[in-house]
């Protein structure tokens, strides 16, 4: 997946582009994921379709919220109470739509080194992705785009004070953009992007339980990129999915610093390219 456009356009076609970008986090103590994917708005029901048959799939009804490791909460029970082979099972159908949207996939890896490195690592992480956002937007003509160009929903976040933080950098993508030594990323609203940012919870969203899946996907890359804590044919089954669709660099770069991009420190950015390779993905 090398851009959002997907090629170039029918010349028959005139109807104006419009995006949606769902994202979640994977928290821990050592380091923040934050991601997503990136989809055509009419794309929308084909999501909302595919969720559905993945969970009837696997026996459960259409409303039954999903997680990669679904919390002990009462709307959870129905997929706790589900045999490993159809929670096996759901996992590859829900990967799977990822082919059919058309999906552009893009994470962002912060370590949290010390308390600074913790408070900031909401604000890095998402920072990085809507850079990501504004690049893929600005590669596109401005009368391809129509209003609004970009929607990007989130999942509710795990604790209150995360919210101004989110909101602020959010804000500032969309009025300020990004200003760097040798370069500037566009604001937002310069490309007719919403102001506001879109907030709800995974339990009542069928994309945001697919982002869930995929930000799953990716933090079990993560892990055996360190630990290789999985044969190399488990890892492949549960990462295949979302490698295929990362956003790759122009010019064939590779997906590291685009779709998967690492810590300015430490040798994750070593450790991740090497785990993609020994996959062969």
């Amino acid at each position: 997946m090398r851009a959002i456009g997907n090629g170039p356009r029918s010349r028959a076609s005139k109807d104006p582009l419009s995006y949606l970008f769902f994202g979640d986090e994977q928290d821990s103590s050592r380091s923040l994921l934050f991601g997503g994917f990136l989809i055509k708005r009419e794309k929308l029901s084909t999501l909302d379709d595919g969720v559905v048959q993945a969970k009837r799939d696997a026996g459960l009804d259409a409303d039954d919220p999903v997680k990669w490791s679904p919390p002990q909460d009462p709307a959870y029970e129905p997929q706790r109470a589900l045999s490993p082979e159809k929670r096996r099972l759901l996992t590859q159908r829900m990967l799977a739509l990822l082919h059919p949207l058309e999906a552009a996939c893009f994470f962002s890896l912060v370590w949290k080194y010390t308390p600074q490195f913790t408070t900031k690592a909401y604000n890095w992480a998402f920072s990085h992705v809507l850079q990501r956002l504004a690049l893929n937007l600005d590669r596109l003509s401005p009368s391809q785009l129509g209003y609004p160009s970009l929607d990007v929903v989130v999942d509710w976040f795990p604790s209150p004070d995360k919210c101004r933080q989110y909101f602020e950098v959010y804000n500032d993508a969309f009025y300020e953009g990004y200003r760097f030594r040798r370069n500037r990323i566009p604001p937002l609203r310069h490309f007719g992007a919403t102001p506001c940012l879109l907030v709800t919870r995974c339990q009542f969203s069928r994309a945001l339980q697919l982002v869930d899946y995929c930000v799953g996907s990716v933090g079990e890359l993560l892990r055996w990129a360190y630990k290789r804590h999985k044969s190399a044919k488990d890892i492949r089954e549960l990462v295949e999915p979302v490698a295929n669709h990362l956003l790759e660099g122009p010019g064939g770069k590779g997906v590291i610093g685009y779709g998967l991009i690492p810590p300015t420190q430490g040798l994750a950015r070593q450790k991740i390219q090497e785990a993609l390779d020994e996959l062969g993905l």
